[in-house]
């Protein structure tokens, strides 16, 4: 569920402090947020028991709490469902901002909508054409931001798989433009339409809205990497590292600005270096996925370097965790 103003902040942003809630107010502090959702998992038989209390700090007051039990079964609602709640707490006038969220919440078929055109990860050509068939019809039926900047990236992704070529840049441009105007504190929206201009060649413009959204959002990662991404080919490679860095100090798992780091360290003839920064993702890598981007930056690194031999396994070695899930695109990279 979107709320026009909040951004939830990963849990790896407090991975040294534990799981365990022994003190929220500190976790809130690390964050740099206004509210925690802490709470307990208990299971008996067949069914879970879950408390949750979502808490606005400082002070510790409790926006939001509920008891749940649920079957196996059910507990995949669950996500979208403590989602809802959550929200509609904070759209009230006891919310922190004093109710300016309320009434800005999407109606529930705009909401379904967007999920069902969410509901599955496309592979082949034909249901990527599918997905972008129902966000346009989605975006066409309401101006739901979140609809809008999806759309966005997917019109960017077709212009990058294609070589720019076709109407998408201007769709995507559209897209973001529109999403960024429905909401400009959305975080999502700014740093999409900041990452298109960059990769127009409009670094002015990439930059102004990456430093006008650190204002807002200073723990936000991903503007931290896309502005390490304009300054790298503004051929400032160390203060594009020292961008980088900062993403990864809000989010230490931030697949991409480990990458950003070690293309950086590639195009300086740091090669080693470059593998040491990757070396790191790939041990603290949550999936497959994650660890197939770490083999595929090794081998562009060595290949780079020169060093065929050591490209080819490391390759090999993402081909072998590709296949363990039938992914095509992977295994082809």
């Amino acid at each position: 569920v979107y709320v026009p103003g909040i951004v939830v902040r990963p849990m790896d942003a407090i991975a040294d402090l534990g799981r365990v809630p022994e003190d929220p107010e500190r976790w809130a502090s690390k964050m740099d947020v206004d509210h925690c959702l802490t709470g307990t998992i208990q299971v008996s038989e067949d069914r879970y028991h879950i408390d949750v209390r979502l808490q606005r700090w400082p002070g510790g007051k409790v926006v939001f709490s509920e008891n749940i039990s649920a079957t196996k079964e059910k507990l995949a609602h669950l996500p979208h469902q403590l989602a809802e709640w959550i929200a509609r707490a904070l759209t009230t006038k006891d919310s922190v901002k004093e109710g300016i969220f309320e009434g800005k919440l999407p109606s529930s078929s705009t909401y379904f909508a967007f999920l069902k055109a969410l509901s599955s990860t496309p592979t082949t050509i034909e249901e990527k054409e599918q997905r972008l068939r129902d966000l346009e019809a989605v975006v066409q039926q309401t101006n739901y931001p979140p609809a809008a900047a999806l759309l966005g990236r997917w019109y960017l992704d077709r212009a990058g798989e294609i070589g720019g070529r076709g109407p998408y840049y201007p769709l995507a441009e559209e897209m973001l433009k529109k999403a960024f105007e429905l909401d400009p504190d959305f975080p999502l929206a700014r740093e999409l339409l900041a990452s298109l201009f960059a990769k127009r060649g409009r670094s002015e413009q990439t930059v102004a809205l990456m430093q006008e959204g650190l204002v807002g959002h200073p723990t936000y990662p991903g503007f931290h990497k896309t502005l390490g991404y304009v300054l790298r080919y503004g051929g400032l490679m160390d203060e594009s590292i020292a961008a980088y860095q900062k993403a990864l100090m809000v989010n230490p798992n931030f697949v991409p600005s480990h990458i950003g780091i070690a293309t950086n360290l590639n195009l300086k003839g740091q090669h080693a270096e470059a593998r040491e920064q990757l070396k790191k993702l790939y041990q603290i890598a949550r999936n497959d996925g994650e660890r197939r981007a770490a083999h595929f930056a090794m081998t562009v690194s060595y290949v780079d370097q020169g060093d065929l031999e050591n490209a080819i396994e490391e390759q090999k070695k993402q081909y072998a965790l590709a296949e363990k899930i039938n992914d095509a695109t992977a295994m082809a990279g």
